[in-house]
């Protein structure tokens, strides 16, 4: 039996697994874009710390008295990878409180900030301390359900310590906590203050003996810095170790506004800007998380589905492609014989003789009997071929093309009885 059978099986088989491989990197492909688009969630902004707030620990009120003594305060969500640029000149630029998971995310645009401290531009950095989570108010507490109830958490040190690491105070710069009471007075010790009858834990610093000079805005009534300017680059860099007295919880008890605003009159600028993307709030969206969930998510299948059938409908163009080609060449072949012939013999009916004889051997093999001219028979298409004989050049044409018709529809007979 003749080989064509397998060869034609052998090319459906391959056809078959191009388009099933391809198929399969598609998908593998777009299931790692969306594994990946569903755990890198965008920023949820933390609304209880930043300077929109009025929460307790929101620096609302900070940023109001602030307003109402003077200054120009501007609240920015993207000024701190953009700090070089002058929407941040001429200006204190005010870091309140940032969350440490933020921080350690945009770690290379907070030091970039810290060392962007130049004659036109200081940089003030108050550590974070405590962070809030909304729950839900007890029975019997006399609540409203509609009121918003705030659980509040103290960062543990090593959290603080790290935001002080990535802004490069780590070394040289340690942070400790109160536990006996204490209050805060400036560095002449006036205006002490009591935060929560001195019980509140109050942070402060530790400077190493390699520290370098500083003047202190804001101490303990132990005398430790809590609050310190530095002199950096040429400008000033103000850290401050708690943020109690620039809260809306502690902002309205003793001199902590007094306190509050001799730490930005340090500075000497009446332009504040205020980060606020370290608290979450962004300006860019993250389409990969939309794409990636309800009811972005329903596009996406259908637009993975599209491309899917329009992958395997491809491939399927590309075997038939083949195909077509290869009918191309054997017709070419066939017109390419009978112009020889034609060429050669200068006689016309001896051309359609032997595109005869020719065609049968080629016939009769793919038939698998070995070419049916050596046996005496001849098929009845080929016997019709004879009124071609007494038509000149036109019989020779159309005698050739008589013969690719069938040799044609042979193959394509023999490609659809294969197993």
């Amino acid at each position: 039996m003749s080989d064509a059978p397998t060869n034609e099986s052998t090319k459906r088989r391959r056809g078959t697994v191009y388009r099933a491989v391809m198929l399969g990197f598609f998908v593998i492909l777009m299931g790692a874009w969306l594994i990946r688009a569903l755990y890198d969630t965008p920023r949820i902004p933390d609304n209880w710390t930043n300077g929109y707030s009025a929460s307790p620990g929101g620096h609302r009120a900070f940023l109001e008295l602030m307003r109402r003594n003077g200054y120009e305060v501007q609240q920015d969500i993207s000024v701190v990878k953009g700090i070089g640029g002058s929407e941040s000149g001429n200006a204190l630029f005010a870091i309140l409180e940032p969350r440490p998971k933020y921080v350690a995310e945009e770690s290379e645009a907070l030091e970039r900030a810290i060392d962007a401290v130049d004659d036109d531009r200081d940089v003030l950095l108050v550590l974070p301390k405590r962070w809030y989570r909304q729950t839900h108010a007890e029975e019997g507490q006399g609540i409203s359900d509609d009121a918003i109830v705030l659980e509040e958490n103290m960062l543990t040190e090593w959290e603080v310590e790290r935001v002080l690491e990535y802004a490069g105070f780590g070394d040289d710069l340690k942070l400790h906590r109160h536990d006996d009471e204490a209050g805060l007075q400036d560095g002449t010790g006036r205006y002490f203050t009591p935060l929560e009858r001195g019980k509140s834990k109050l942070q402060y610093f530790e400077p190493g003996e390699d520290f370098g000079e500083y003047a202190t805005l804001v101490e303990t009534s132990h005398g430790e810095p809590v609050a310190i300017e530095i002199e950096h680059n040429d400008g000033k860099l103000i850290l401050v170790a708690d943020p109690d007295i620039l809260t809306n919880r502690f902002i309205g008890e003793g001199n902590s506004a007094t306190l509050a605003l001799n730490i930005v009159e340090a500075s000497g600028y009446h332009r504040v800007v205020v980060d606020e993307s370290l608290h979450g709030f962004v300006s860019d969206t993250s389409i990969e998380y939309l794409a990636a969930t309800p009811p972005g998510l329903w596009l996406t299948l259908s637009v993975m589905l599209l491309l899917a059938l329009f992958a395997w409908r491809e491939a399927a163009i590309f075997r038939q492609a083949d195909d077509d080609s290869e009918q191309r060449r054997s017709r070419a072949f066939v017109i390419e014989g009978t112009a020889r012939l034609m060429a050669r013999a200068r006689d016309y009916r001896t051309a359609i003789v032997r595109i005869r004889e020719r065609a049968g051997r080629v016939l009769g093999a793919l038939k698998g009997t070995g070419g049916l001219i050596a046996h005496g028979k001849e098929s009845r298409e080929l016997r019709a071929l004879k009124r071609y004989e007494s038509m000149g050049p036109r019989g020779v044409i159309l005698a050739a093309r008589d013969v690719s018709e069938m040799m044609d529809g042979e193959k394509h007979g023999r490609s659809g009885t294969a197993h």
